[in-house]
């Protein structure tokens, strides 16, 4: 073997103060796209690229965190809304 990785299995390569890997991986609605992983050493980030791939082969995978928007109307519908009743009494 010569020690390469397949196409689309990712990479882990030196990144700021440590390590860093990405695996290809589906997204929600279909797409393809790289998932980062971050970590100190490189057999923590050779763990975390192993259980990415392991969560790619389940299904799709998450790869973003929500926008602004996404954020302000969950918090609007689940944490205000809620508490708003108690706290807002003309009486």
């Amino acid at each position: 073997m010569s020690g390469k990785r397949g196409n689309g299995e990712g990479a882990i390569y030196p990144y700021k103060n440590g390590f860093a890997a990405y695996a290809w991986v589906t997204t929600p609605d279909g797409r393809k796209k790289r998932k980062y992983v971050y970590g100190k050493t490189r057999t923590d980030v050779h763990d975390k690229w192993i259980k990415l791939h392991a969560e790619a082969k389940k299904g799709p995978v998450a790869t973003r965190v929500p926008t602004l928007e996404q954020y302000l109307a969950y918090w609007l519908r689940e944490v205000v809304e809620p508490n708003s009743c108690r706290r807002t009494s003309l009486s």
